[in-house]
C-alpha cells in the first residue's frame, strides 16, 4: 500500500517480534524527511503488535521516513530495527 501526504485514519501495524502484553508504553520513533523527529503512541494489540493510527499532519512530507520500535516496561526499555515507510505526494 502506497502512502501519500495527507493521509490519516491509516492503522499501522508493526510486528515487535516478542510479547510486549506487560509494556507501560510503546510507541514509533519517528525520523521525517526534513531530520525532524517525533514519537507516535500507540497501543499493543494482540500482544505482539504496536499499532498506531496516523493522525492529521503526521504525514506531512513527502520522502522516507524512518520509524522504530519504542517498548517501555517497569523492567526496561526496548528499541526495534528501524524500517523506512515512504509517503508520496498526493497524485504520485
Amino acid at each position: 500500500m502506497k502512502h501519500y501526504v495527507g493521509e490519516k485514519g491509516t492503522k499501522l501495524r508493526v510486528d515487535v517480534g516478542q510479547d510486549i502484553t506487560n509494556a507501560t508504553q510503546v510507541s514509533l520513533i519517528v525520523k521525517k524527511p526534513d531530520g525532524n523527529t517525533t514519537e507516535w503512541v500507540g497501543t499493543v494489540v494482540d500482544g505482539h503488535y504496536i499499532e498506531y493510527v496516523v493522525k492529521e499532519g503526521d504525514f506531512n512530507q513527502a520522502g522516507r521516513y524512518i520509524l522504530q520500535a519504542r517498548i517501555v516496561a517497569v523492567n526496561g526499555e526496548w528499541f526495534g530495527d528501524r524500517f523506512v515507510l515512504v509517503v508520496y505526494d498526493k497524485f504520485d
